[in-house]
C-alpha cells in the first residue's frame, strides 16, 4: 500500500512538473530515440495489451482516472505497471506509466511516463539524476523524478 501511495504522490507531482520531449510536427523523418520507443510500445496501442502485461487503470485519491493539469487541461488516462515503479532503473523499453486519451474509437496511446523514486536513485547513484536518451529527468515536489514523453505511436 505504502509503495501505491508514492506512486500516486509521484504521478499526480508528474501531471504537475512532467518534463514533456517532443518533436515538431510531422516531418519526413523522427530522431531514433522516437523511432525506437514507438518500435518498443507498439503493442501498448491497445489497453488490453497493456493490462495483460501488468498496467493498472491509475486513479487519483478521488477516484479520478484523467489526471488534470490546473490551467492545462487533461493529461490523459494513466496505466502504472507496480512491478516497474520503485526501482533506479530507467528502461526504455519499459516505461513505468501509459497515457492514452480517451477518443470516440477508444482508448490512443499519446504519451509515456518513466517515474524513478529518489531514495532508490541515490542507494545507488550518490550524484546526478536519472537520464532518458540524454535527457536529464526532472524532479518534482514529490518522492520521485519523472519525465513523460510525447508518443505519437500510430
Amino acid at each position: 500500500m505504502r509503495r501505491w501511495s508514492a506512486v500516486a504522490a509521484t504521478v499526480g507531482a508528474a501531471a504537475v512538473a512532467a518534463v514533456m520531449i517532443t518533436t515538431p510536427a510531422p516531418a519526413a523523418t523522427s530522431p531514433a530515440w522516437l523511432d525506437h520507443l514507438k518500435d518498443a510500445t507498439r503493442a501498448y496501442q491497445t489497453v488490453k495489451v497493456a493490462k495483460a502485461d501488468g498496467y493498472g487503470k491509475f486513479k487519483d485519491a478521488d477516484g479520478i482516472a484523467c489526471i488534470d493539469m490546473p490551467g492545462e487541461g487533461g493529461m490523459g488516462v494513466h496505466f502504472v505497471n507496480g512491478d516497474l515503479v520503485g526501482d533506479s532503473e530507467v528502461l526504455a523499453d519499459h516505461p513505468e506509466a501509459l497515457v492514452y486519451q480517451p477518443t470516440d474509437d477508444g482508448m490512443k496511446l499519446v504519451a509515456l511516463e518513466y517515474i524513478v523514486f529518489k531514495k532508490a536513485w541515490r542507494a545507488e547513484h550518490p550524484n546526478g539524476r536519472p537520464e532518458l536518451y540524454g535527457a536529464v529527468i526532472c524532479g518534482s515536489p514529490g518522492p520521485g523524478w519523472s519525465i513523460t514523453t510525447a508518443s505519437s505511436t500510430g
